[in-house]
Parts: structure tokens; sequence; C-alpha cells
């Protein structure tokens, strides 16, 4: 009898194992999707900074740093030729165009870094050079804030 219920516990115990390999595995296919997901939109924003610098009007677009990034830790970093995704366990790049201006705070800064709550505004005034400024959640608030108490005061 005693056979028959250790026989039944390591079947438990092995069957127990067998699910965390299962459930492990998925879990870094989890983590593959996200970061090709994240390199997807990394090459998105890249592509729309080169169509810019190609275009010969005036243009600008503001973009969403939540809607390229999954993982709360993760931050983009816009360098003059290249876009790096850095993950907590990973850093990727693809290229983007070589004549940018990055503002950051009302001054011109050698690279930018962008979090969730990040917005980007992208503008070119058709001479090749894009300008992007980073603008902060809390700032982009604020001037939200400024223009709706603006428009009940003039009423």
């Amino acid at each position: 009898m005693i056979e028959f219920v250790m026989s039944r516990v390591w079947m438990v115990i092995a069957g127990v194992a067998v699910m965390a390999v299962i459930v492990a595995s998925f879990a870094g296919l989890d983590r593959n999707v996200q970061r090709e997901v994240e390199m997807e939109g990394a090459e998105t924003l890249a592509a729309v900074m080169n169509e810019l610098a190609a275009w010969e009007g005036q243009g600008e677009t503001r973009v969403e740093v939540d809607g390229l990034l999954i993982e709360r830790e993760a931050t983009i970093m816009i360098c003059p030729g290249s876009i790096w995704v850095n993950g907590p366990s990973s850093s990727r790049a693809v290229g983007c165009a070589t004549d940018l201006i990055l503002v950051d705070g009302g001054r011109q800064v050698d690279s930018l870094e962008l979090a969730h709550g990040d917005h980007v505004v992208i503008r070119t005034a058709g001479d090749g050079i894009v300008q992007l400024e980073k603008v902060s959640a809390t700032a982009r608030t604020a001037e939200t804030n400024l223009s709706h108490s603006s428009a009940v005061l003039y009423r």
C-alpha cells in the first residue's frame, strides 16, 4: 500500500516539474514577443523621422511613447543616426536620420531618453533637418490645464 501512495506522490511531483518547465518557456516566449513589438515601434519611429527628413514641406507630429513600449522599465534613447530600445536585460538599435536636433527642457541635447508617459514632438521645416522635442507627461498636463483655464477665463 505504501508503494502505491509513494508512486502517486512522485507522479504529482514530476507533473509539477513538467508544468513549471512549460510555464517558464511560455514566459520566455512572451518576453520575446514584447521585445519584437518594441523594436517594431522603434522602426516605425525611425521611418517617420526619415520620411520627414526627405519631405520638402513643413510638418509636425506627436508620438506617445506609451504606444511604443510595453515593459514599464524599458526606455527609448534617440541619438543622431540611431534609436535604442533599452530594456531591463538587453539593448537593441535601429538606424534613423542623422540630421537631428534634439531638444529636452528647452535646450539642445546630444540624446533624448524617453520613458512611459513621455511624448516626442517631431518637426521639420523642409530643409532635411528633423527636430525632436521631448514633452514629459507633467509638462503636457500643465499645458492642457493652462489652455483650459485660459479658455474658461476669456469666454
